[in-house]
This record gives structure tokens, C-alpha cells and sequence, in this order.
């Protein structure tokens, strides 16, 4: 599952980043500031919006690598946009080969050793790398931001910001901006006792690469000679499809999307393929403007197999259970305990 890290985070919309040193890196040590600056609501404001039209106008070429519990997985990221338009090629360099194209709303995955790829739409796709989902009103209730210095990263230089969780039920971040377009280039995700649960950085980027973007959205459109497999995504709302949250979203988190999802023209060989069943797995995303949590609600069918789990990689959690004639699957980038207050609070909608 490691080495889909990349994908996963770009599917979800979350933060999608990773912890280990990379050798190939020259690593400098950062120049701190000399008193921490201490920042007030608007300042942390002013910055997730900087970041997020950072990750939405800028075009780039560059090695991303993510690191956790040892593993490493890099992909190769080229992005254009033209001001209505966000096109990006994401190329896996480890593991199965894989190639993904993104714009806008729709995602285009090539698996070249299987000539398969896979093609999905949905209005509920987000940005990459997309540090913002949302600004709930709260979020300075919920972290501490804070200036901590600079350092000079794939030869740009950065700002240093740490962002610290005043609670048990998210992580906290240290996040490495460009000075000069707010671009992230590195970012850890910390666990409560400050140690690195992920790393993500570009270990090469080339802010100024002569990236086309016709030359990309022809080759996201070469599907010939492909086996086509269609993820389809439909807005709902849990109302619609019987579900809430009793007492309401949790601990800052506000839901931002919710759709019904499905595979078509596709073997069950995944997790995901059997719990995206046609007209049957409603995903409802909540975020708390940093932290993403997905809920994936799917019929039950013995015959597939599925067992109660919980699931570990880096800082991204997995937890699957059994409420009566469903599946529940709970993603997010947050502690385990987080998940479990989500599961304890879904419930039928009652008649």
C-alpha cells in the first residue's frame, strides 16, 4: 500500500506528505529565527491561502520522495496551469509502473504492465499538493502556528513553519515554503511526542521548467490499446443515503464532500474495488482545514471476504468495521483515536 502513497493522498485531498533522511539529499541545518514568532489566527490564515494558490497557479517540474517506517516511494511531478486549468503528470519511479494525470475534476491512471488505465470524474477532486481543503472559523482553536526559520531546500529557499496541534485527535506539522511563492517543498507530519510519523520533499525542483501543457493532455488522452476502468463519482448527501453523525461533526472537523462511488469495467482485486460496489459505497470527507478524514459506507456481502482491521502507514490510518449490513472504512492522516470518534458517532438516520 506504501508505494500507492503518493495517489492515495491525491485522491483524498489531503496532506499528502512523508519520515527518514534521504541520502541523496544535501542536508543543511535550518537558520532558526531568533525569537520564535508567535502568530495570531489571521497569520495562519493569510498563510494556508498562500500555500493553497501556491499549489494551484505555480508550474513545476520536480522528484517528490516519501518517507515512512522505513520505506521510501518517489514519483516524478510535472504541473502547468494556465489560471483556469491545473494539469499535472505524476509518475511512480518505485514499485508497479504508473502514470496519472490530473485536471482539474478528472483523473487519469495508465498502468502500463497491466494495459489498463483507469478514468475518473468527480467535482469533489481537490488540488495537489492541496495543504487546504477548507478554513473552518476554528482552526487556531485547534493548532498553533508558528515561524521558526529558514533553510535552503533542492536549491529554493524556504520559510520554516511549525503547526502545532493543542489536542490529542490530530497531528502536527512542520511545513518548508518557497520565500517566494509560498510553493510547500517539504513538509513532516508529528506525532504528540514530536517524532517524524512522515516526510515528503522534493529532493530535485525546477520551478521554471518549460512544462507544455498540450504535449501532457495528449499523452492523458492516449488511452488506445488500454482496458478502460471507470471510477464514478455522484454528489448525495448522507440525508439522502441514511446516514449522520450524531451530535454532530467532531472536534473541528467539517464535512466537505459527500458522493456515492463505484467501479465499473473492473476485476474486485482491491480492498477498494470490493467496498466500491455500483450504487452502494456512499465516501463522506471531513476536514478541519489541515487534517482530512474519509468515511467509505458499503454493503455488506460475506462473499467478499472483508474482516474488521486497522490499518498503519506513516501517519495515515486505516480502520475497517462491520455496522450491521455495512462496511465502514475510515481514512484519514490522523491518530487512530480520531477514527474511532468518527465510527462511534455515525448512525442509521433514523425514519
Amino acid at each position: 500500500m506504501f508505494l500507492n502513497k503518493i495517489q492515495l493522498k491525491t485522491a483524498l485531498a489531503s496532506v499528502f506528505i512523508a519520515t527518514v533522511a534521504i541520502n541523496s539529499l544535501a542536508v543543511e541545518s535550518p537558520k532558526s529565527i531568533d525569537a520564535q514568532i508567535q502568530t495570531s489566527p489571521q497569520d495562519i490564515d493569510a498563510w494556508l491561502l498562500r500555500v493553497h494558490e501556491a499549489s494551484k497557479r505555480r508550474n513545476f517540474a520536480g522528484t517528490f520522495v516519501v518517507s515512512a517506517n522505513g520505506e521510501i516511494a518517489s514519483s516524478k511531478i510535472w504541473q502547468v496551469c494556465d489560471g483556469q486549468t491545473q494539469l499535472q503528470r505524476i509518475e511512480k519511479l518505485t514499485g508497479e509502473s504508473q502514470i496519472t494525470y490530473r485536471r482539474n475534476n478528472e483523473v487519469v491512471t495508465f498502468y502500463p504492465g497491466r494495459k489498463v488505465v483507469q478514468i475518473e470524474r468527480s467535482d469533489a477532486l481537490g488540488v495537489y499538493p492541496d495543504l487546504l481543503k477548507t478554513i473552518p472559523k476554528a482552526i487556531s482553536e485547534y493548532y498553533q502556528f508558528t515561524k521558526v526559520g529558514a533553510q535552503r531546500i533542492a536549491g529554493v529557499d524556504t520559510q520554516i513553519a511549525e503547526i502545532k496541534a493543542k489536542d490529542s485527535y490530530r497531528y502536527s506539522y512542520r511545513v518548508w515554503t518557497a520565500k517566494d511563492s509560498g510553493l510547500v517543498v517539504k513538509m513532516q507530519t508529528l506525532d504528540a511526542q514530536v517524532r517524524v510519523l512522515e516526510e515528503s520533499v522534493f529532493s530535485e525542483l525546477d520551478m521554471h521548467a518549460p512544462v507544455q501543457m498540450d504535449q501532457l493532455l495528449k499523452q492523458m488522452q492516449q488511452t488506445d490499446g488500454f482496458k478502460k476502468e471507470y471510477v464514478s463519482l455522484v454528489k448525495t448527501t448522507p440525508e439522502a443515503q441514511g446516514w449522520m453523525i450524531k451530535e454532530g461533526e467532531p472536534l473541528g472537523f467539517a464535512a466537505t464532500a459527500c458522493y456515492q462511488r463505484s467501479y465499473q469495467g473492473a476485476n474486485k482485486r482491491t480492498l477498494w474495488q470490493k467496498l466500491f460496489k455500483p450504487h452502494s459505497t456512499m465516501q463522506w470527507q471531513f476536514s478541519d482545514g489541515l487534517a482530512n478524514v474519509s468515511l467509505f459506507i458499503g454493503d455488506y456481502d460475506v462473499k467478499d471476504g472483508l474482516t474488521e482491521s486497522r490499518h498503519s502507514s506513516g501517519a495515515t490510518q486505516i480502520m475497517r468495521k462491520r455496522l450491521d449490513r455495512s462496511w465502514l472504512t475510515l481514512v484519514g492522516d490522523v491518530p487512530q483515536v480520531t477514527l474511532e470518534l468518527f465510527a462511534q458517532k455515525l448512525q442509521r438516520k433514523p425514519n
